[in-house]
């Protein structure tokens, strides 16, 4: 906008020296010029306010739907309970009527039984011991852990016997793969 207002600036200092020129084949002289660029000013200099409005308006509004979700999710219930039979005056309210489950294949009821069967047995399984035996739970998180050492660094492979790890008399991981200890 600086640049049009220089340049109004600049034909209106040299208004008696500026010829008539064509611009996309049209005549122009100085005062038209003058004119349109004004006109492009204005509308440039309504855009801030205008946009800081709406900005505004569009806080507003998140606001007041934030507030009133819960009302409005309640009320559409409500209505719909209460006219559950009358697809009609849902239609005019904007509320579409709950759909009938679709038919399930015997498929997928028998699908849906061996999973329910597999959780209730999981549910009852017994929980792994906490002692040191192929099973139990320490021993699994033991495992894990030396997983996690080994995929981390060369230098924390899982427990084998030394200090730094490897077998004894093996060069040290971090020099012989380049790493930095």
């Amino acid at each position: 906008m600086s640049r049009d207002q220089k340049l109004i600036d600049g034909l209106t200092k040299h208004a008696a020296v500026v010829p008539t020129v064509y611009v996309n084949g049209q005549p122009i002289t100085g005062p038209q010029a003058i004119t349109t660029l004004q006109a492009r000013m204005n509308t440039g200099n309504a855009v801030a306010p205008a946009k800081a409005a709406h900005e505004q308006a569009v806080e507003a509004d998140l606001d007041e739907r934030a507030q009133t979700k819960a009302f409005v999710t309640g009320l559409r219930q409500a209505l719909l309970l209460v006219f559950a039979g009358q697809p009609q005056i849902l239609a005019d309210l904007g509320i579409a009527p709950r759909k009938a489950p679709a038919p399930r294949s015997t498929a997928e009821k028998q699908a849906a039984v061996t999973r329910a069967v597999l959780t209730a047995q999981m549910r009852r399984a017994p929980a792994p011991a906490m002692g040191r035996g192929p099973d139990s739970l320490l021993r699994l998180t033991e495992t894990a852990v030396d997983r996690l050492r080994s995929a981390r660094h060369p230098c924390l492979p899982p427990r084998c016997g030394t200090r730094r790890g490897g077998w004894p008399g093996d060069p040290h991981p971090c020099r012989s793969t380049g790493w930095a200890s």
